[in-house]
């Protein structure tokens, strides 16, 4: 009922964005706009489908020589780029964005208003939405040291030069600079769609924090800095979707990704659960098998493409050694699981000659699920700009007391945008620590299903950035 289309890739996109040039791709028509028709073809098909555009966020670039394009944010913004602690800027081939300077979180949050204002998109899902993690580990993570966020977080606690990778308060600060970059991101998203659906693809790595040591332990929240668990405790996301990326032929990683279905299903809170299963990695009645154990745990379910170990046409299933030898790739092979999804099905293995029947898990069309904070919400939410002396935005966070049905404590971004999301309906008054005179105190009305800006009267609401 689904798809989830790519519509980014290192800073390049498959649709007409004024922010970002097209994908370099000889395969892509000058003029064409792939998301436009995909939507056309989607929305009016019968049944219609959803589709939501995937994109990730901070990873901007992958090779040795710069993009072609001088509009590339890698050549116009290299100050943006993350580094490490030794002033690496490349992890695992990959230069990132760091959430941690300003014009990232303004010109992310730009890039994606823009996508959604203008395409009738059904949900986004956001991913790579995590810090470089190349040396790091769990409780020493090495990257986010972007001069200017090391700067902000000195003038906000003191001290002289780079921090320490294991430094809890540094560590804090750069997962929170991640945090606030999503939060922002769900929010504006929400104001401009209201029923627009976001998820964002979540790290689960090896066992799940149950048989691992708790979640500070995970590799999320300890080396990649996403703090997942909170964002959907928060609400900073309506559908949460961990990358349960295991192999049903490992005994091992059959039991990491039950582990994991369990420990997901009871951290979801007030939000829902989109398990992200890795097709590539299995073969046809594998990936049936991990789907299959999922809808009495999720909401949803997605097989990442391509969709089983044989279909994949450069080879890189070779190196993941499945049992079954010798590997080779089977051009009939993007089929089978499509085909077995909806339908009695089956398929010869090309490695050894053996048909395996398959059961269908969908024989019958299944409806876009219902989210009811979307479709019939009760709360609603409250955003603001901290403004300093001269009504200018402030850039090192500062502590909002939001009062009213609930009392809420919040922190200001790099961009002095600070919000609040699920209020009970009601009459709030936002107190700004450290704000100009005229935006030190504000008393709005929240109404369910809207977002309630707390401004001074006497501004306009000033545009966010959007070259």
């Amino acid at each position: 009922n689904t798809l989830i289309v790519q519509v980014r890739r290192y800073g390049q996109v498959y649709y007409d964005s004024p922010l970002e040039p097209p994908a370099d791709d000889p395969e892509l028509p000058t003029g064409f706009d792939p998301l436009a028709y995909l939507l056309e073809q989607a929305h009016t098909g019968d049944p219609p489908l959803e589709v939501y555009a995937w994109v990730p966020v901070l990873p901007v670039w992958n090779q040795d020589t710069p993009p072609s394009s001088p509009g590339h944010v890698f050549n116009r913004h290299p100050e943006w780029i993350t580094q490490d602690i030794d002033g690496n800027r490349r992890s695992y081939g990959e230069y990132f964005l760091d959430p941690g300077h300003p014009g990232v979180l303004t010109y992310t949050v730009s890039l994606l208003l823009d996508l959604v204002h203008r395409y009738p998109l059904d949900g986004l899902l956001l991913d790579g939405l995590y810090y470089p993690y190349e040396g790091s580990s769990i409780g020493s993570p090495i990257w986010g040291y972007n001069p200017t966020s090391v700067q902000r977080f000195r003038a906000r606690y003191g001290g002289s030069g780079d921090p320490s990778p294991n430094d809890p308060l540094w560590t804090a600060w750069r997962r929170e600079e991640l945090t606030a970059l999503l939060r922002q991101v769900y929010l504006r998203c929400t104001e401009a769609r209201p029923r627009l659906r976001l998820a964002v693809a979540a790290v689960a790595w090896g066992d799940s924090p149950d048989s691992a040591g708790g979640w500070e332990n995970s590799s999320a929240y300890g080396r990649l800095l996403q703090d997942w668990r909170a964002w959907t405790e928060e609400g900073l996301v309506d559908l949460i979707a961990p990358m349960n990326y295991d192999r049903e032929y490992r005994a091992d990683q059959r039991s990491w990704y039950d582990h994991w279905l369990d420990w997901e299903a009871g951290h979801t809170y007030r939000r829902r659960l989109l398990v992200l299963q890795a097709a590539y990695l299995n073969y046809p009645e594998h990936t049936l098998a991990q789907l299959g154990r999922v809808p009495d745990r999720a909401l949803g379910l997605s097989a990442y493409i391509p969709s089983n170990l044989y279909a994949d046409p450069e080879g890189n299933s070779r190196y993941i050694q499945p049992p079954r030898q010798p590997w080779s790739y089977s051009p009939e092979a993007e089929w089978w699981l499509w085909r077995s999804l909806a339908l009695p099905y089956g398929y010869t293995d090309p490695a050894n000659g053996v048909f395996t029947a398959t059961s269908p898990l969908f024989p019958s069309p299944v409806p876009p699920p219902a989210l009811e904070w979307k479709d019939a919400p009760t709360r609603g939410h409250a955003v603001g700009l901290a403004l300093g002396p001269g009504l200018f935005p402030m850039t090192l966070p500062t502590t909002i007391t939001l009062s009213g049905p609930e009392v809420r404590t919040l922190r200001s971004d790099g961009s002095g945008f600070w919000g609040a999301v699920d209020l009970p309906p009601g009459n709030y008054t936002a107190e700004v620590e450290g704000a100009d005179p005229r935006a030190q105190r504000m008393t709005r009305t929240v109404r369910a299903g809207q977002v309630t800006w707390f401004l001074p009267y006497s501004i306009y609401l000033p545009l966010l950035w959007r070259r």
